[in-house]
């Protein structure tokens, strides 16, 4: 079921991404207003957050981490930029601001957000584990308020925060309510069919308020720089889009579990396994190389132009993290596991 949801939030994004930076129709607003929590919701359900309890245990996390996300930030980053030795500080300091600055791929202030994120929620992890508390999960669920807090209340800096320390708030907010939400979604996904049916169209009725039917009040939201808008309109359709998809999830993964095969398993796992490697190859084939090809022979209307673009740079994506994870995986963050 998180396999189908990172699949269907990965097409959004792409989708989102099929207008640059600037431009602003309805359909890339809608998306921007709960695709990037959702990745984060998502790597929260995905999350087990256990106690370290030694120096050697935060060790092995924090490599392991550095290697799954920091090791592909600094390649990609050097990968997408003019080389320049200007550009070394503006990488480290890693925001999305600096990175727009230094000409790279702006998108990966997702994987410095991350890394952070999961940094926070493993302290909170580890002060949470110490308490006598029976529900340590629901615990941190609670702990998403505060962060949501800081995150949205912090001054904002021209350059952005190192790091960006403070949508990493923000992310491990909603990384929290996944790791709270997790056990509750499962079950909710065993509920009678009809049920599921209700629960995605309440959840669709709830965002089409929040987004289409406020038209031209419906600003675009951008959580890489901390741009949230009317955070009660942030909040409900973040939630509302990301119950959505999770409901469009269970639905499908209902049907293939019942005996119906309208799509191959293994091939759901495999994509879903690559959603990373598929963020980091799509953006910079899709403006210079795709886009620009598909209006030589069709020039509107633009969201047929952007859905075409989204399922072409789909597979080139996932082509390309098929030829790298068999030669060179370290560049999606895959290392041999120690022996």
């Amino acid at each position: 079921m998180c396999h189908i949801s990172e699949i269907t939030v990965i097409a959004a994004l792409i989708l989102g991404h099929t207008t640059g930076n600037l431009e602003t129709p309805m359909y890339r607003r809608l998306l921007y207003g709960f695709h990037m929590p959702l990745f984060f919701f998502l790597a929260g359900m995905s999350t087990k957050p256990k106690q370290l309890h030694s120096f050697d245990d935060w060790k092995k996390y924090i490599s392991k981490t550095i290697l799954a996300l920091v090791v592909p930030y600094v390649i990609f980053a050097f990968i997408y930029a003019p080389f320049s030795f200007d550009n070394v500080p503006k990488f480290l300091y890693g925001s999305w601001q600096a990175l727009g600055q230094a000409g790279t791929l702006t998108s990966l202030w997702y994987l410095s957000s991350f890394f952070v994120a999961r940094i926070y929620c493993q302290i909170l992890a580890n002060i949470v584990g110490m308490t006598k508390v029976k529900n340590k999960d629901d615990v941190l669920g609670y702990l998403a308020i505060p962060m949501f807090a800081v995150g949205v209340l912090l001054p904002k800096l021209e350059n952005g925060y190192p790091w960006c320390l403070d949508v990493s708030f923000a992310a491990a907010g909603f990384m929290l309510l996944g790791i709270a939400l997790r056990q509750r979604i499962l079950i909710l996904a065993q509920a009678h069919g009809l049920v599921l049916v209700f629960f995605t169209l309440a959840s669709a009725i709830v965002l089409i308020c929040g987004t289409i039917v406020r038209g031209d009040a419906f600003e675009l939201v951008l959580m890489c720089g901390s741009d949230y808008g009317n955070l009660f309109w942030f909040f409900l359709n973040a939630v509302s889009g990301s119950l959505l998809i999770l409901g469009i999830s269970m639905l499908i993964f209902r049907v293939s579990r019942e005996g119906v095969h309208p799509f191959s398993t293994w091939a759901i796992t495999y994509v879903g396994q690559h959603t990373l490697g598929i963020f980091l190859l799509h953006k910079n084939f899709q403006l210079d190389l795709i886009i620009p090809w598909i209006h030589t022979w069709l020039q509107g209307p633009a969201l047929l132009v952007a859905c075409i673009a989204t399922v072409i740079s789909f597979f080139q994506a996932l082509l390309l993290c098929a030829i790298i994870e068999r030669y060179v995986p370290q560049l999606l963050g895959q290392f041999p596991k120690e022996q």
